[in-house]
């Protein structure tokens, strides 16, 4: 379906934020249906998925099927729908409506002219209608009148003239009030750096330019535009980033293996060397390390084949050992 968006009436849509599709269809197992529409940007959207536990045979009557995938776009231009059987072959049915309604905003130039000025006495010249096509010094033409500004949304211009009389006159142009360029809604001049104000979705930026935001341009707007003046500031920002990260990351790794390594060593009970402290003469007098004290525990065992030193208790222990195993072997044995 092709379409105009309403075009040079009140209702004209020149950016979406939602879309209806009204389908009247019957079809023998509506639950094998799969339905898509695609706008004129491209953008596919799923209506209707399908329904393996829906047997119904009623179809769709004046179903309004509703996206908001396409927001933001340009409705005008074609629109397909897509109906897909998913299922068997032999599903049948037939599609007998299809409406496509649009919602969205429209700029202040969309809206139906205005009545032109009544009044002709500050026109210069009229052409064989009895239209104005000239004004007299001052004023410029608007709408087939004569203004002495123009209104918002039009700025002055230059328009080519066409007298429509039968002699030959060379191309001549008049001051006139011309539409602001797109994307500006107001403009102080016929120039897309001239900007005043911006239609809906958009902002305006430094150099008079309206800017397209995105949704999530359009949740921080003040915060996007003050980032777009320093681009400097942000690539700096964003080139430190990842180094902070690797480096705290690093320091995090090196600082929980070291302390698993002392906890380790602190439980199992290696003999570590520890200098002691001892206090200096009077307050002023400082401090000075001394002798070694001794932490004793058994650590964890070598791999490098030095020689262990059993200690008393560790001879306890075999002889215990070897006692328990010899009970148990006359046990089995008897």
């Amino acid at each position: 379906m092709s379409v105009e968006a309403c075009m040079g009436t009140g209702s004209h849509v020149t950016s979406l934020e939602h879309v209806q599709a009204r389908l009247t269809l019957s079809y023998n197992r509506r639950g094998n249906l799969a339905i898509h529409l695609i706008s004129p940007s491209g953008t596919r959207s799923t209506l209707l998925h399908p329904r393996p536990h829906d047997y119904s045979s009623e179809g769709f009557n004046d179903w309004a099927f509703m996206t908001t995938h396409s927001w933001d776009e340009k409705p005008s231009g074609a629109w397909t729908l897509e109906i897909e059987n998913v299922a068997g072959a032999s599903d049948y049915g037939t599609l007998t409506q299809f409406i496509l309604v649009l919602y969205g905003t429209g700029s202040a130039s969309s809206s139906p002219p205005e009545q032109a000025p009544s009044g002709n006495d500050n026109c210069k010249t009229l052409d064989l209608r009895q239209i104005c096509i000239e004004c007299n010094a001052g004023y410029y033409l608007f709408q087939q009148g004569c203004v002495k500004e123009c209104t918002a949304g039009f700025s002055l211009g230059s328009q080519p003239v066409n007298y429509s009389v039968g002699n030959f006159i060379p191309p001549a142009s008049v001051p006139a009030c011309l539409p602001c360029p797109p994307p500006c809604l107001t403009c102080s001049s016929l120039s897309p750096q001239a900007c005043l104000s911006c239609p809906p979705h958009s902002s305006l930026d430094s150099s008079g330019t309206c800017v397209h935001l995105n949704q999530y341009m359009r949740e921080s707007p003040d915060s996007f535009m003050a980032s777009q003046g320093s681009p400097g500031v942000r690539l700096q920002l964003s080139s430190r980033l990842p180094i902070a990260v690797a480096v705290l990351s690093c320091m995090a790794i090196i600082a929980t293996f070291a302390g698993t390594f002392l906890l380790l060593q602190l439980r199992s009970g290696a003999q570590i060397k520890l200098p002691s402290l001892e206090g200096g003469r009077g307050l002023g007098g400082g401090f000075s390390l001394g002798g070694n004290r001794v932490v004793s525990y058994r650590g964890i065992p070598t791999m490098w084949g030095d020689d262990v030193i059993n200690t008393d208790s560790d001879n306890e222990d075999f002889d215990g050992h070897n006692e328990k195993t010899a009970f148990i072997k006359t046990q089995s044995a008897l």
